[in-house]
């Protein structure tokens, strides 16, 4: 008796349930029996996924703050301080939400995706505008950004 109560455990564990109409489907199907929709197996994002997105956003975010303090191209207007420290702050919340593993599905993402986007304008634009009047700390911080939407955008259906 109490290997079948086992076994029918196991068997449970290992059901897939359909994300249309909630039935238990066999693991090893494409659709559900019950209402015809595709199954989808969801995977969990690894650790490692996890740490290089977070330590890609650490980084990026104590960079962008580090130079907004150097940079005198930045500190000198407004246009580029305010996004920077925007990015920097921002860029460390989620890098510390991805160390935790507190993945908040869309919501950390969203804002994942964000702090790249807007990373990249702002650090690709100082960058441009810092070689033309080659003034303060011009720094690869757009590369680190670059790194971190690959990052994103390969392990975007894990998370």
């Amino acid at each position: 008796m109490a290997r079948n109560d086992l076994s029918a455990k196991k068997r449970k564990v290992e059901m897939v349930k359909c994300n249309k109409c909630g039935f238990d489907a066999a693991p090893e199907a494409k659709f559900c029996p019950n209402c015809g929709a595709r199954l989808f197996v969801a995977r969990a994002p690894s650790q490692k996924a996890l740490e290089g997105l977070a330590f890609l956003h650490l980084a990026g975010g104590a960079y962008v703050l580090i130079t907004a303090m150097a940079n005198t191209l930045v500190q000198a207007s407004l246009l580029f301080l305010v996004p920077y420290i925007l990015v920097g702050v921002l860029g460390l919340f989620v890098g510390g939400q991805f160390y935790t593993r507190k993945v908040a599905g869309r919501w950390t993402k969203g804002l994942s995706l964000a702090v790249v986007i807007i990373g990249l304008a702002v650090t690709i634009s100082v960058y441009v505008v810092g070689l033309g009047r080659l003034v303060g700390v011009i720094g690869p911080a757009w590369i680190i950004f670059a790194f971190t939407g690959w990052a994103l955008v390969k392990e975007w259906r894990t998370l």
